[in-house]
């Protein structure tokens, strides 16, 4: 599992969050657990300060993206045989094959159709969008109320064809509609694929 933790600037530089870690490893531990993964940006120093502090190994693992909505470029030549709509509960079993092959940690294990239910009906959502083609979804796009874009993706088998592209420019497009000013969004270092489609918009990719 994961989460998040924070301390309230009035009790920061006091050793709180020091110690709360060293809390979560004892328990995680106490519980059989063998290693623990502790995540932050170069940018948020005061994370990679306490990281530093406590003897953490640290490495590169995760590029964080962001786009300002009024410098998304045009695009003309997307495919328009991809047809880009709202999802549809009955449809659960084929977003269940879109998290497995394309975001199999999302859930730490197959989503089943309650799991679906609950990831359709969140609240923090803002838009989730179907990429169809030839009657069959191919791809699920989302992104939330803070402007932070969601997962998971286009199934491996349409990839490298314009269906991503032209499903993250309509996404990206709505975002900017709504009233966003910024997109936000977070992949892997070893994830080329993503990497080169929010290249391909212009998305700052500096910070790590």
């Amino acid at each position: 599992g994961q989460s998040r933790f924070g301390v309230h600037p009035d009790y920061r530089r006091m050793g709180v969050a020091s110690q709360m870690l060293q809390e979560i490893e004892m328990d995680f531990v106490g519980r059989g657990g063998e290693a623990i993964d502790f995540s932050a940006y170069s940018f948020n120093s005061a994370a990679v300060g306490l990281m530093t502090k406590l003897g953490l190994d640290q490495e590169v693992g995760a590029v964080f993206a962001e786009l300002e909505l009024s410098r998304l470029p045009q695009r003309e030549s997307l495919r328009t045989d991809l047809v880009i709509r709202s999802p549809d509960l009955s449809e659960a079993a084929s977003y269940i094959q879109v998290f497995d092959e394309c975001s199999p940690f999302a859930f730490e294990r197959t989503p089943s159709m309650e799991d679906i239910s609950r990831w359709l009906s969140c609240d923090n959502s803002a838009e989730i969008l179907v990429g169809e083609y030839d009657g069959q979804v191919i791809g699920l796009m989302e992104y939330f109320r803070d402007g932070v874009i969601g997962i998971p993706g286009i199934l491996p088998t349409y990839r490298r064809q314009g269906f991503g592209e032209a499903l993250f420019y309509n996404l990206l497009s709505r975002m900017r509609r709504g009233g966003h000013k910024k997109a936000v969004g977070d992949t892997g270092v070893s994830q080329e694929g993503m990497l080169a489609l929010y290249r391909r918009f212009g998305f700052d990719l500096s910070k790590k």
